[in-house]
């Protein structure tokens, strides 16, 4: 299995509530994918979700030995849970590169692998609801996360 994906595959693992088959299914999908995280030198397919990104990788420097910081980015608050679609905009050090996507007492954040010292970038994202607006190709997937009873999807607009 490829690398992107077996990343499609903990995507749909993550957005799979409730569970779309039976128990045996469920429980025969989640031991292929631990096995293939494994191969993949993750402990299981959760650890595997939250390490995995679309996001290129930075730029490597040749001869630099610069250290990088995780850094948290919360995302708006949706005015109206039902009004999905909200376009917003994050000043990051260039070359950043979005981790994780949770939610952190009752909203949602995200953490960045960023060089504290790159200089800054506007960079836009747009949180979609579940079979809600269609998703332009160029768009690139952070991640899902529960607010309250609702699944919210961000997306990097490129």
């Amino acid at each position: 299995m490829k690398k992107h994906e077996f990343r499609a595959l903990v995507d749909l693992f993550m957005v799979s509530d409730p569970w779309p088959l039976d128990k045996a299914g469920e429980v025969i999908l989640k031991a292929f994918a631990d096995e293939e995280a494994k191969r993949w030198g993750f402990s299981n397919w959760i650890e595997a979700y939250m390490r995995l990104s679309y996001a290129p990788e930075p730029p490597s420097r040749k001869g630099e030995n610069k250290m990088r910081k995780i850094w948290k980015y919360k995302i708006p608050a949706l005015t109206d849970p039902f009004n999905f679609g909200g376009v917003f905009e994050i000043e990051m050090p260039v070359g950043a590169r979005i981790v994780a996507l949770q939610s952190q007492r009752g909203s949602a954040a995200m953490w960045a692998e960023v060089d504290v010292d790159a200089e800054r970038e506007p960079r836009k994202f747009v949180v979609v609801g579940t079979g809600g607006q269609q998703i332009p190709e160029r768009w690139i997937y952070i991640g899902t996360a529960q607010i309250g009873p609702f699944m919210i999807h961000v997306y990097e607009m490129r």
